[in-house]
């Protein structure tokens, strides 16, 4: 599978940041699920599950079990075609409503700081192909 075929829309705009429903002000790129996998580290426990978007500043993951909203984690962002995993720190900054989204628990995480500047580096060169159109 080549990276253009990983993402769902890498056309995919978010709203102004003074919308009533967004708060985003980077723009941000669907994955399929199929493409990625993410380890997050939570008190000593490894939670494995897959990532729906990302943007850079944070991501939408999907995990068995809900975090806690402020809850500080460590993670391990694995993508198609990327041998390393890309390591950040993050905090828990939504929870989708298990009502509205049954099943594993989907929640955003906003990056706080990278393990490196090689994985930040990492990152923006996976976000700058996406911006791009050449990970469709």
């Amino acid at each position: 599978m080549t990276l253009k075929n990983c993402m769902q829309d890498s056309s995919m705009q978010t709203l102004e940041p003074n919308s009533t429903n967004e708060r985003r002000v980077t723009e941000r790129f669907a994955l399929r699920p199929d493409v990625s996998r993410v380890v997050v580290h939570n008190d000593g426990e490894l939670m494995e599950g897959h990532v729906y978007n990302l943007s850079a500043t944070g991501i939408r993951l999907e995990l068995d079990e809900a975090l806690a909203v402020g809850k500080q984690v460590e993670v391990d962002f694995f993508f198609a075609g990327i041998l390393k995993a890309i390591h950040f720190t993050g905090v828990v900054t939504r929870v989708f409503d298990e009502i509205d989204d049954p099943g594993p628990r989907r929640m955003g995480i906003e990056i706080q700081n990278f393990a490196s500047d090689t994985d930040e580096l990492r990152m923006s060169a996976l976000i700058e192909s996406a911006s791009l159109g050449q990970l469709r």
